[in-house]
Order: C-alpha cells, then sequence, then structure tokens
C-alpha cells in the first residue's frame, strides 16, 4: 500500500472517528503522525506542484513558421482558433473550450467594430466555470472579460482576423451552438 493511500485513510479516521481527542492512545499517534508529515516535508516530498510548461515567443513562432497554425485547411483553422482563445482568453481546461458558443444569447464572443477604429472581440466568461460556480459563495466575483485587440502588423496571426474568419465559414443553420466544428 502507497505511503499516501495510509496517509489519506488516517486522516479519514481523524474526521470521522467518534473517538475523544484526549485519548491518549490517539494524541500519540496523531503526534506521531504530524512529526513524520513534518519530516517528509522537509525532504521534499508532497511538495511538488505540477503545472504547465510555459509557451514562449520564439514557441509561438516556431508553431507559425512551421505551419501547424494557419488557415490553408479547416483543420487547421480549427486548431489555430483553439490556440489563439486559449492563449488570448486563458482557458485553462477542455470543459471551458466545450462550453464556448458561438450563436443566440450564451454567445461568449461578442464582435465590436466601432466607427473610425479598430474592431476588437470581448470575451465574457460565462458562468459554471471551475472557478465561478455562479453558487452564494460566488455571488460578489465578476466575470472574467477578456478584450482581444488586433495585430495590425502581422494579418495572418492577427487574432481578431483568423476568429472572424472561422466564424464567418461556420454554417449558417446549424443546430448546435457549439463554437468547434468538426472539419
Amino acid at each position: 500500500m502507497k505511503w499516501s493511500s495510509v496517509s489519506k485513510c488516517f486522516l479519514k479516521y481523524m474526521d470521522f472517528s467518534d473517538k475523544d481527542n484526549k485519548d491518549e492512545e490517539f494524541i500519540k499517534l496523531r503526534y506521531t503522525y504530524d512529526n513524520l508529515m513534518k519530516e517528509y516535508a522537509k525532504s521534499g516530498m508532497g511538495s511538488y506542484v505540477k503545472q504547465a510548461q510555459v509557451l514562449s515567443y520564439s514557441d509561438e513562432k516556431f508553431l507559425w513558421q512551421n505551419r501547424f497554425l494557419g488557415t490553408s485547411n479547416p483543420e487547421q483553422l480549427v486548431k489555430t482558433v483553439l490556440f489563439i482563445l486559449g492563449l488570448h482568453c486563458a482557458l485553462r481546461a477542455g470543459a471551458e473550450h466545450h462550453s464556448l458558443s458561438s450563436i443566440g444569447f450564451r454567445s461568449q464572443l461578442k464582435y465590436f467594430f466601432p466607427d473610425g477604429g479598430e474592431q476588437y472581440i470581448l470575451y465574457t466568461e460565462d458562468l459554471g466555470t471551475k472557478t465561478n460556480s455562479g453558487g452564494l459563495k460566488h455571488k460578489k466575483i465578476s466575470q472574467k472579460q477578456v478584450t482581444i485587440f488586433p495585430d495590425t502588423e502581422h494579418r495572418e496571426c492577427c487574432p481578431v482576423y483568423l476568429i472572424y474568419k472561422y466564424h464567418s465559414l461556420l454554417p449558417l443553420n446549424r443546430k448546435c451552438e457549439a463554437l468547434y466544428l468538426r472539419p
């Protein structure tokens, strides 16, 4: 049995035990466990946090130059829009991408074409995400809003142009509201 399994069992026992915390055997066991956990923490056990690697500008440039991203075919365009929205809107999980809607009142992407100004896209986070479930605890948390501005120097990499192009190529009479469709 792994140590983490033993730890979990002991913690559950401590939480659900009807024993009094003043019981002599229980106190000895708790102190022993506490000291053991402190020793493991000093040695670094359990302190590693798994996290994603940062995508550098040179990595992104590599993806564009080697045609992993682009508009030359429908599959490539879908992957490019997925990458751009994940990067610019900080979408962390597949569920956030999956919940993106492209039509109707549920659409999280709003296109703006100001007079005399550059068009931009406003992304508004949907309620019911991992960090904002919309319940009483999250009543005062405002929805995340991200403005995506165009890249006028590099039209082929411009997020506004690419998202708008993808959106304009979606069929008008589709039955689902999902943003990402299979090519």
